[in-house]
C-alpha cells in the first residue's frame, strides 16, 4: 500500500467511527523486516504519520504512512 491509500483508509474510518476504533497493521522496520503492530487510533499527523496507543504496554507508537505494508480495522 502507498501512503495515499493508507491515509484515505484512515480518513474513512475517522468519518465513520470518529476516533473510537482500533487498527492492526503490518509495518516495515528500519532493517527491512515486516512487524505486526496494533493499537487504538489517536491521530493522523499532517498526512505522513499515524499515532496509535497500545493499552497493554501503555505506550504510544508512531508509524510513517509510507512504511505501512497492510492495514485493517480491529
Amino acid at each position: 500500500m502507498d501512503a495515499n491509500e493508507v491515509e484515505r483508509f484512515i480518513k474513512g474510518l475517522v468519518k465513520k467511527h470518529d476516533k473510537d476504533f482500533s487498527i492492526g497493521l503490518k509495518y516495515k522496520s528500519n532493517n527491512g523486516k515486516v512487524r505486526k503492530r496494533h493499537g487504538r487510533f489517536m491521530q493522523l499527523k499532517e498526512g505522513f504519520e499515524l499515532v496509535l496507543y497500545n493499552a497493554e504496554k501503555e505506550t504510544e507508537g508512531r508509524y510513517l504512512l509510507d512504511r505501512i505494508v497492510d492495514i485493517k480495522k480491529r
